[in-house]
Order: structure tokens, then sequence, then C-alpha cells
């Protein structure tokens, strides 16, 4: 796995021109759904409007986090010196342990909002997910992902303490560790087979329904926006390995060290999935 110079040039490399097409997306469909045809304005690019918003926030702020103590932006002695203080405990389960759910539940709901638009167009359920405001779904989406952090903020506390090569990092108690990376297995792996029977579910429906579909257009544009999300719910699954390997290598706290600082490529693997694989499929955005 790629560390130093070369984890920060492969972060850059990947972050900068992903943020860029993010930011340019959402500019995009915000712009459109403003206007008199409301472009853009269903379900699923409102949900990626929202989510992308609180995803590449938390990105940003965790690659800060990162500078600031991995690379000691802030210095050893003042890093050390949050000990005691709710930095250590904000940098663990605010910046990894919130991001984690945040970014499964942006799956989750997107799993639904597939599947409720395209196998039960007619139910109350999907009109009551189309009825909530953005504002709705964005408090939504960051509030159901802190009710898994009620046990965990309970636990033994966190610490900064420097590594064999001067480095600041993060020290957790091995049955935290070990804990945590169950609960986040857990939760993937539950959030992993719904969202597989959702992905199943949706691609089914359009295969089945092919010719009630109102024109080959629409039956494109459902086969693109099926696959986004399927690809989505692979880079979930990718995450799932990185929790496996804590659990199976949690006494070994040099190789931990290594998988916490490498575990940003997962991350902004699920964040920029969605919008790559938008451009890459949806023809209109590409030329916008």
């Amino acid at each position: 796995m790629p560390d130093g110079t070369g984890l920060w040039f492969l972060i850059g490399g990947i972050f900068i021109p992903s943020s860029i097409l993010d930011v340019t997306l959402m500019v995009i469909i915000r712009s459109e759904r403003q206007t008199v045809n409301k472009k853009y304005g269903s379900l699923f690019y409102r949900l990626f409007f929202v989510q992308g918003i609180l995803e590449l926030s938390m990105l940003c702020v965790y690659i800060t986090g990162k500078l600031l103590v991995r690379e000691r932006l802030l210095g050893n002695a003042l890093i050390m010196s949050s000990n005691g203080s709710i930095f250590p405990m904000f940098y663990y389960y605010g910046m990894v342990l919130y991001f984690f759910n945040v970014q499964v539940w942006g799956v989750i709901v997107h799993s639904i909002g597939r599947f409720a638009l395209v196998c039960i167009p007619e139910s109350s359920a999907r009109h009551v997910l189309e009825s909530l405001t953005d504002t709705v779904w964005a408090l939504i989406n960051i509030l159901v992902p802190m009710t898994p952090l009620c046990r965990q903020i309970f636990q033994d506390p966190v610490s900064f303490m420097p590594d064999s090569g001067g480095n600041t990092v993060l020290s957790v108690p091995t049955r935290v560790s070990q804990a945590n990376a169950t609960q986040c297995i857990i939760t993937t792996s539950v959030a992993t087979v719904f969202c597989a029977l959702c992905n199943v579910g949706v691609l089914r429906k359009i295969l089945q329904f092919r010719r009630e579909i109102s024109s080959r257009l629409n039956y494109l544009l459902e086969v693109r926006l099926a696959i986004v999300g399927f690809v989505h719910f692979l880079a979930q699954f990718a995450m799932t390995a990185f929790h496996v390997i804590v659990i199976f290598t949690v006494d070994d706290q040099p190789f931990i060290q290594n998988i916490r600082t490498n575990y940003i490529i997962p991350v902004m693997a699920l964040t920029f999935v969605h919008p790559w694989m938008l451009i890459i499929t949806h023809g209109n955005l590409r030329r916008q």
C-alpha cells in the first residue's frame, strides 16, 4: 500500500479531479432543476445532490484531519496535548466512524429510492419519499448515521501517541477497535445484502417491463441509473473488506496503523464512484 508522499500524490490525483467533477455535476443538476422543465428533478438526482454535498464536505474534513495529525502540521506537542479533550474522540468517532455510517446510509437510501420508483411506482412509500424536501433529506442523512454512535462513544477513550517513526498516531484500545470493526462489518454486511436485493429487483423489473416503458430513451436511462446504483453497491462491498482485515489483524498494531493510513482510498472510492459512473453512463450530463 502507498505511504508518505506517494499516498498524498495518490490522494491528490483522485481527490482534485473527482471533487471538481462532483461539484460540477451538483451545480448542473441544481441549475437544471430550477428551469421550466425541472430537468433532473427526480428523487435519484435530488439524493445525489444532498448526499454529495454531505459526503464531499466530510471528505474534506477527513483529509484535513489527516494533514493536521498524520503530517504533523499542528506539531506533535500540540496534538499530544489534546489527549483528554474532545479532539481525539472527534477524530476517531466523527471523522472515521460517523463518516463510514454516512456513506453506508447514502448507499441504502439511494437503493430504497430506486426500488420505490421502479418496483412499486404507485405505492404510498414512493409518494412519501418524493414529497420530502431537500432540507428534510439532508436532516435525515445527517441524523440517521448518528444512531450507531450511541453505543460507541461510551467505550474506553482513545488518544494520540508517537509511533516508532516519530509520527503521531491514534491509539485505540484493542477491544474498542475490535468491537467497532465488528459493528462496522455487521452494518455494512446488512446494508450490502439489502442494497443487492434492491438492485436485483430494479434490474429485474426494468428487463421484465422493457416493452411497457414509454420509449427506448427512457429505457436506456433506467438501465444506466441501475448500473450506477449497482457499481455504488460494489464500492460499498469493497469497504467491508477493510473492516474484515481489521478484525483478523487487530493485535498487529503496526499493520493496523498502516490500514488506517490507507483507509482513505476506499473512502474516496465510495465518495466518488457515483459521480464518475453518472458521467460515464449519462451522455446528456457529459455534453453539459
